[in-house]
């Protein structure tokens, strides 16, 4: 019968919450976190491990996140409001116009040196973006965090940092022991992450925030975009940082039983000047 039918059935419960009950006890439907799935082969992971041993070594107020982002003219709120019977309707330009990126640092207080460009970044404007307007704003101790794009490691890069008396250590070019010397060289560092690892960058978060703000402001100029970054980044607050160092600090994998490597895949270094 009908009662019997209710009893055998939960999902037929006359209660709408009744359906969270259908896992098991205190299990509930969530949003999936995902992560690379490179992450578990046993080279990254020692390179994971490596990269986390010796950025917990680093005082925090020396660490400078470093990190861009791409906006385009039709950004958009990817979430709003409507009747429940209606689709939720925007009109954006069908064609985006010209990329922008935007490139910035974040230390503990917050953001260091934004700077946004039309077009994509390449070796040398990076190059050039650290050694002119980054390192100058930083402590001569400072270790600035950079991930693998293939920009960061060209040798027009390479050659921009090398012009400013930096010296660059990569490890697709070197070996563990010049690795090694470079991370105990005095004056500023810059450390390439390991790959697949982008939730080990503090800024990550930052530019999400940044985002978010600029696609609710929804810009439909280049000047526009432009002021919509910098109100994003003035929202930006050292609370912001501090907990977004804390989430990237914190953001393990499992880790491998024991590791032989000794220090981060890249690092660049500043010389001292001795003259």
């Amino acid at each position: 019968d009908r009662q019997r039918a209710g009893s055998d059935f939960p999902c037929a419960s006359r209660h709408h919450h009744g359906l969270a009950r259908l896992g098991p006890a205190g299990h509930h439907s969530k949003k999936k976190t995902q992560r690379a799935a490179e992450q578990d082969r046993p080279e990254v992971q020692a390179e994971r491990e490596a990269f986390q041993q010796q950025i917990e070594k680093i005082e925090p107020a020396r660490l400078f996140y470093v990190d861009e982002f791409g906006f385009r003219l039709n950004m958009t709120r990817a979430h709003a409001r409507a009747p429940s019977s209606e689709r939720a309707r925007a009109a954006v330009p069908f064609n985006p116009g010209t990329a922008i990126t935007l490139v910035m640092a974040l230390g503990l207080s917050g953001v260091v040196a934004p700077c946004a460009f039309e077009g994509a970044m390449n070796g040398h404007v990076f190059g050039l973006y650290l050694a002119e307007q980054v390192i100058p704003q930083l402590p001569p101790n400072a270790v600035i965090v950079v991930d693998n794009l293939p920009a960061h490691h060209s040798e027009d890069a390479r050659e921009a940092l090398e012009a400013h008396r930096l010296v660059v250590v990569d490890s697709e070019e070197d070996d563990d022991k010049a690795v090694a010397n470079a991370l105990n060289k005095p004056g500023v560092q810059v450390w390439f992450m390991p790959p697949y690892s982008p939730e080990l960058s503090a800024v990550e978060e930052c530019g999400s925030k940044v985002k978010a703000l600029v696609r609710g402001a929804e810009p439909r100029s280049v000047s526009d975009l432009i002021d919509a970054m910098g109100h994003a980044i003035g929202q930006v607050t050292p609370n912001d940082a501090r907990g977004w160092f804390g989430d990237a600090r914190h953001a393990r994998a499992p880790r491998p039983s024991k590791q032989n490597a000794t220090g981060p895949g890249a690092v660049a270094s500043r010389t001292e000047d001795t003259g």
